[in-house]
């Protein structure tokens, strides 16, 4: 009885061992947790948007997953760009959307209708474009571009026109230009003194504006901007609300780099940025200094933008009519009736579209019709020539 509690002792004792023996070797380096310090390190919080030093600015995006399924890629048939000219430009590693007006775009939801204080329209209205107030002004010829190598870019860029006194003025802006390529050589094929906006992020930028000054059209940048509406992306490097100034600086540096031989600037979307006033001063000093003029395109109306361009004292033109938000022919033609009426009430009018099919084709019909109704085409500078008088 004595050996067999002595069997069972030492068999317990032995478990015991064992099993203290187990935890501390548990307890260990491979059975302890491993310290966070050998964990790999969080990625470092930065705004949406927002650039670090190092961290660089892309050269180019030609083609994002909206203009892929919007857009043909394929070259023109009469290139603008000689063969031997032409370098293959890198696509995106994370799909951009690029184009805001290749469909029409949608109805502001409620909270977004609230945040430009425009009541929300019902799901099959189109919604209104907004427009800044109209002014009406004398027609009067304006000065001429005076031949001063110290004059501001504005004036030296500018598309050589001669306005006729008293007769209404149209300028027409066609912007977006530079990602589709058929679409772009056909605008710039286009009979008639047009002002082409061309975005930052297009391709074969420098062949384009090349061209198109070559037909007499005046060139302008399409510098993108941060929209209202979250799920609408404005592309690479837009200008964002909230953005540092030193980030904001880069980006608008960067776009403003991206060609040459133009006049000034317009804004793409940017609702929301353009309601920001740090962030448009930041932008409006720039194009001063370095003498640009500023398109407003009346995206928003809270836009500080074209009231800060005059009580900054720079050269500056708005939006009053847009084109193409219907985007079907007979659609486009009204709206052209709309630009005729308004050049005549006020002496001027300046309408932008977009290189869509229907536009391009209302546009050749069109353009041959304005001299038998006593109104001349000219360039956005000529109409801020008009109503800046200093400039």
């Amino acid at each position: 009885m004595r050996r067999g509690l002595g069997k069972l002792a030492l068999v317990f004792a032995g478990g015991l061992g064992l099993g203290l023996a187990l935890g501390i070797w548990l307890s260990g380096p491979l059975g302890r947790p491993q310290s966070t310090a050998l964990l790999p390190p969080l990625p470092e919080q930065r705004a949406e948007g927002e650039l670090r030093p190092g961290d660089g600015l892309p050269v180019r995006i030609t083609r994002s997953e909206h203009a892929l399924k919007n857009f043909k890629f394929e070259e023109p048939v009469n290139p603008v760009v000689p063969e031997d000219a032409r370098t293959p430009v890198p696509l995106p590693s994370k799909p951009q959307t690029v184009e805001r007006q290749t469909e029409p775009r949608p109805p502001p939801k409620p909270k977004e209708a609230a945040t430009n204080n425009v009541a929300a329209l019902p799901p099959s209205t189109p919604p209104k474009p907004v427009s800044a107030p109209v002014e009406a002004v004398e027609t009067a010829l304006p000065p001429a571009i005076p031949d001063a190598p110290d004059a501001p870019a504005w004036i030296k860029n500018a598309a050589l026109s001669e306005p006729v006194l008293g007769e209404p003025m149209i300028a027409i802006v066609i912007d977006d230009l530079g990602i589709d390529q058929p679409r772009t050589a056909r605008t710039i094929a286009l009979n008639g003194l047009l002002t082409l906006s061309f975005i930052p992020y297009g391709y074969h930028l420098r062949e384009h504006v090349r061209e198109a000054r070559a037909q007499g059209h005046e060139v302008m940048l399409h510098l993108p901007m941060e929209p209202v509406n979250p799920d609408v992306d404005p592309g690479p490097n837009a200008l964002m609300a909230g953005m540092k100034p030193e980030v904001l600086s880069q980006r608008l540096d960067w776009a403003l780099d991206q060609f040459d031989g133009y006049v000034g600037i317009n804004n793409h979307m940017g609702s929301r940025f353009t309601a920001w006033e740090p962030g448009m001063r930041i932008v409006l000093e720039r194009l001063r200094r370095k003498g640009y003029l500023f398109l407003d395109s009346i995206t928003t109306q809270e836009t500080k933008g074209y009231r800060l361009a005059r009580s900054m004292g720079i050269a500056n033109a708005t939006r009053d009519v847009f084109l193409d938000h219907d985007m079907r022919r007979e659609a486009v033609a009204a709206a052209l009736a709309k630009t005729e009426r308004i050049a005549r009430d006020k002496g001027y009018a300046v309408a932008i579209g977009h290189p869509h099919d229907g536009t391009l084709e209302e546009l050749r019909t069109w353009l041959p019709t304005l001299k038998a109704k006593g109104i001349q085409l000219v360039p956005v500078s000529t109409i801020v020539r008009l109503t800046n008088p200093s400039g």
